[in-house]
């Protein structure tokens, strides 16, 4: 009887350790991975930052994480990228930069898991910090610092910014 118990126990840790340490691998949600596309097609891509994005499977892409468990999408990290000034053969000092530019699709609200997005160091001149960012009820932490917007912060920013303190605009 107490074999049973422990080979009981053993398969039920085994279960755990590999749902909690991503042995198995579980692929992104098809209506999660379709808002990704809307989005990068209302981006402007000239650096190649979402190159990655062509694969079925959206978990993998560059700058995005899922859940191990459920596979929802938690975050999205795609900072713009400086890389510092460096004196070239004719002496002149350059610096080069690496960023999306464009509109942030309202497509991510369809990410009602998503708990950290970081868009920060982009270029999203002439465009405005969208209000529906602050449906994103999930939302832990927004970073859009550096990226050029025009006109007012959203209320709906400021709110969940109160609300959940990790808001950088």
């Amino acid at each position: 009887m107490n074999i049973l118990k422990v080979i009981m126990f053993m398969f039920v840790l085994s279960v755990v350790l590999q749902a909690a340490y991503g042995q198995h691998h579980i692929r992104c949600i098809p209506k999660e991975r379709d808002a990704l596309l809307q989005f990068k097609a209302a981006i402007v891509d000239d650096f190649g930052m979402l190159s990655s994005w062509t694969t079925p499977d959206c978990c993998q892409w560059e700058g995005i994480r899922c859940t191990n468990l459920t596979a929802h999408i938690i975050s999205i990290h795609l900072p713009g990228q400086y890389h510092y000034p460096y004196l070239s053969l004719s002496g002149i000092y350059k610096v080069s930069r690496r960023y999306i530019s464009g509109e942030i699709h309202k497509s991510l609200m369809e990410l009602r898991h998503l708990q950290y997005l970081n868009l920060s160091l982009n270029d999203f001149t002439d465009t405005n910090i969208p209000e529906f960012l602050g449906s994103l009820t999930n939302l832990r932490y927004l970073d859009l610092s550096s990226c050029n917007f025009g006109g007012q912060i959203p209320k709906e920013i400021w709110i969940i910014g109160v609300r959940r303190n990790g808001i950088i605009v």
